[in-house]
């Protein structure tokens, strides 16, 4: 919607085709303004609530200050004051939902491999339990030498563990194969989520330690008396 209307302000020199979805814009924007202003957080995303006021200031002041640009543009009937007001407006305002985003990606394993990273040493085994983080390699610096172990999935890694059945056998088990591995001399860290942790671990009574947590996932090494940190 936005790109069509910015492309017609740049095109159009006369003539008034521009000043209705100006309006329309300004609607939006104002709406848009007050939203950020009445929604409440999500109540099981208490990690929401430190960036949540600066977001609603930056949408509220984006939004406010495209307006008045808006504003000014239909007064002197200067298409190119709308089109810098739209573009800038749309542009900080996205620029902040984007950086306030991380405080919402709770999919993420940044916690819990900063957790581990200080402490994992090289012989040490990593293990993602019925998932595979996709971003834990990256924050914990590993090569292909130390890779982790993956339990019982596969997902978008199936076409390569097809391929290579011999090479990935080590490294993709089953959960006995784990439970077996888990409970060998040496340290293992394993991350899951929190309902996998109920099913294999409370229940199963595996030795372990809980290092850390996330709304979604949580860390465990494979000895009962570990310092916490």
């Amino acid at each position: 919607m936005v790109g069509p209307f910015l492309a017609k302000l740049w095109q159009e020199r006369r003539g008034t085709g521009w000043r209705t979805p100006t309006w329309i814009f300004i609607a939006l924007a104002a709406g848009l303004a007050v939203a950020a202003c009445v929604a409440r957080p999500p109540a099981d995303h208490p990690e929401l609530l430190p960036s949540l006021s600066a977001l609603r200031a930056m949408i509220v002041l984006a939004m406010a200050g495209g307006i008045w640009s808006c504003l000014s543009g239909l007064r002197r009937k200067n298409p190119r004051r709308v089109l810098a007001a739209v573009a800038g407006s749309c542009a900080v305002a996205m620029l902040s939902v984007n950086l306030a985003g991380n405080a919402y990606d709770s999919a993420s394993t940044k916690p819990l491999s900063m957790i581990l990273k200080p402490i994992l040493k090289p012989e040490d085994r990593i293990y993602n339990l019925r998932f595979y983080a996709q971003d834990m390699p990256f924050y914990l610096d590993l090569d292909l030498k130390k890779l982790v172990n993956v339990v019982l999935y596969r997902g978008e890694l199936q076409f390569g563990v097809e391929a290579e059945p011999e090479a990935s056998a080590e490294r993709f088990i089953d959960v006995p194969t784990f439970y077996k591995q888990w409970t060998q001399p040496g340290t293992a860290y394993a991350v899951m989520h929190k309902w996998d942790y109920e099913l294999c671990f409370s229940k199963e009574q595996l030795p372990h330690t809980v290092l850390g947590a996330t709304n979604r996932y949580c860390l465990v090494v494979n000895q009962a008396n570990w310092p916490k940190p």
